[in-house]
């Protein structure tokens, strides 16, 4: 299990590194990586362990294994039976010559892009197996800490770096996961906080201010993560990923007093109401929402036109999709002929883009999956005693990237992929207690 821990903390650790360099050789080696976590651990796991993540973690996987097995439906030489992308019957025209035709238009690629989600998928599995033991889920979670903690003092010291990216990586799409980065730093900086007051009351009895006293250092380090974090977003966030954020750290905050307070159901569908109507008065504001495509409500429309040639895709985007990782292929058969040929998902969606590789269905599928994993996650909030900021760090992350989707493709860079990875990972495995008196 040691080694199967230290890989996946590596993981962690490359995060700011595949901000720059994020091509195919890092993919490739994020996902061998993650592979040999998920072996080295499945290895040393208990029983005892795999019954603690019985409850939740087959619904988790069944959700995870959907877009998977679409992919690999994508790749088969459907043709045969008539259900074959139009393209292929192009092209066997143009090359006098039968050809196999599939849901996507280019298999290879897309074969690629399940490699690299399996990957993600196979790292999530590993952490939640690893952090079953709450010792190794602090860890990972002071990981995550360090990791936010880092990129934020990088875009503070050496903005030229953070802001001026084609400096370093001229292909590199790093600036648009960065302001979503810090953004879950923050609720992960709130997390420890709050862990550090949750250990220090179990372990003083006595008055508030002996127990405050106690927490000090944890809440410090907590409080100076979070103060970089917000300053970094402040300065280089939009205002739907400022939003974003101010309602999931209100979430968080609720969830804590619901549970202190012991209001139960009811407290929680009166925060769901307010947070919902005030996500409602926020992102009504012209300034945030400007598009009409729902797909495209936060997306930056004065991005090089690149809004522009998604809504032309999203138009003619069939509900079988393209085929993952197929997006920057067909991108240059719609855009104009004065736009450049670089970054051409620079200022979409994550949700536009997955509509048009996967198709409309698979986008509602995954919606589906999104939420079912929320209310997981909400429900054992209320549920987990003095670690329910376990859970509730997960379901806060998941609003963020849930709303950020729509603003931005960051989901889709490798660096968010691997936080997204770990933080689902860790909060399902601190979902359920390991004994039934927590």
């Amino acid at each position: 299990m040691f080694l199967g821990f230290l890989l996946t903390i590596t993981s962690i650790a490359l995060i700011p590194i595949v901000l720059f360099f994020d091509g195919a050789i890092a993919q490739s080696c994020i996902s061998a990586l993650s592979a040999a976590a998920l072996a080295a651990t499945a290895v040393h796991v208990q029983l005892d362990e795999i019954d603690h993540l019985r409850p939740t973690l087959p619904r988790f996987m069944v959700a995870a294994l959907l877009p998977a097995a679409w992919m690999l439906v994508q790749t088969l030489p459907l043709g045969i039976f008539g259900i074959g992308h139009p393209i292929w019957s192009s092209a066997s025209i143009a090359l006098g010559s039968s050809l196999f035709a599939s849901l996507s238009i280019d298999p290879g690629t897309t074969l690629v892009a399940l490699g690299r989600y399996a990957g993600f998928v196979a790292l999530g599995l590993a952490v939640s197996m690893i952090t079953v033991e709450r010792r190794n889920a602090e860890r990972t979670l002071f990981a995550l800490l360090a990791v936010s903690a880092a990129i934020a003092l990088l875009a503070i010291v050496r903005p030229d770096m953070i802001f001026d990216l084609s400096r370093y990586a001229p292909d590199s799409e790093a600036i648009s996961s960065v302001p979503t980065i810090v953004a879950i730093g923050c609720i992960v900086a709130v997390a420890i906080t709050v862990r550090a007051y949750e250990r220090s009351e179990t372990r003083k009895k006595g008055p508030s201010w002996l127990v405050l006293t106690g927490a000090i250092p944890g809440m410090a380090i907590g409080g100076i993560t979070f103060f970089l974090c917000l300053l970094v977003l402040v300065r280089i966030g939009k205002g739907y990923t400022i939003a974003a954020t101010g309602i999931s750290l209100g979430m968080f905050a609720a969830l804590s007093l619901i549970r202190r307070l012991g209001f139960g159901i009811w407290g929680v569908a009166a925060v769901g109401i307010a947070l919902t109507a005030i996500a409602f008065a926020v992102f009504s504001q012209a300034d945030i929402v400007n598009s009409t495509n729902p797909l495209l409500a936060f997306a930056n429309s004065g991005k090089s036109g690149a809004t522009e040639l998604a809504a032309r895709m999203l138009v003619d985007a069939r509900w079988s999709g393209i085929g993952a990782g197929n997006f920057a292929e067909l991108s240059q058969l719609y855009r104009d002929i004065n736009q450049g040929t670089a970054n051409m998902a620079s200022g979409l969606s994550s949700v536009a883009i997955i509509a048009i590789e996967l198709g409309r269905p698979a986008l509602i599928f995954i919606g589906i999956g999104v939420i079912i994993l929320t209310v997981i996650l909400l429900q054992a909030t209320m549920k987990r005693g003095r670690d329910s900021f376990f859970p509730a760090t997960g379901a806060a992350s998941i609003l963020i990237l849930s709303i950020t989707a729509f603003g931005d493709h960051a989901l889709l860079t490798p660096a968010l992929a691997i936080l997204a990875s770990v933080i689902t990972g860790l909060a399902l495995a601190q979902s359920v207690g390991r004994s039934t008196r927590r």
